[in-house]
């Protein structure tokens, strides 16, 4: 839900502009001319017309990403195969998102019905869950069971 009402804020401005400048178009006279020859309105209408198109096709493009990554989250929780990761390692990338940081690690991954294997996973963890992501820690995992060692179908399940 927040996510929505930030891509509204996010995106509303941008959609005004382009209807007020289509709204100028249809209201200025026909009589004032451009360099080139066309009516001033034809103007209103370009830039109106960019406007909106590109608030609409940035916006549908987040509406996809998002959704394919909701529908990859809801296929490992239905389908995940639940394990255990030892941290092995830790690294962090110098990179900050929303002030959390995003950080490299090495698991060894424990599963039922499978032998032990290593994977690499670079992640964003909250500030808060940080204390849990220490080298030597037990972590309890989501694994898709037909992409074991794919590192993008691993999920930590932090408390």
């Amino acid at each position: 839900m927040a996510r929505r009402f930030v891509l509204f804020i996010t995106f509303a401005p941008f959609i005004a502009i382009g209807i007020g400048l289509v709204v100028a178009g249809f209201r200025s006279p026909p009589s004032p001319m451009m360099a080139p020859g066309f009516p001033l309105s034809w103007f209103f209408y370009i830039m109106g017309g960019g406007f909106l198109a590109m608030s609409f096709i940035m916006l549908s493009g987040f509406v996809i990403v998002g959704n394919a990554k909701r529908k990859k989250l809801e296929n490992l929780m239905e389908n995940g195969q639940q394990g255990e990761a030892i941290i092995i390692g830790l690294e962090d990338t110098g990179v900050m998102i929303n002030n959390n940081p995003r950080i490299k690690l090495s698991l060894e991954v424990q599963l039922e019905g499978h032998a032990p294997y290593q994977v690499q996973k670079t992640m964003v963890v909250p500030l808060i869950r940080l204390s849990q992501v220490q080298v030597g820690s037990k972590v309890p995992v989501l694994v898709d069971p037909s992409e074991p060692h794919n590192p993008a179908k691993l999920g930590l399940l932090l408390n």
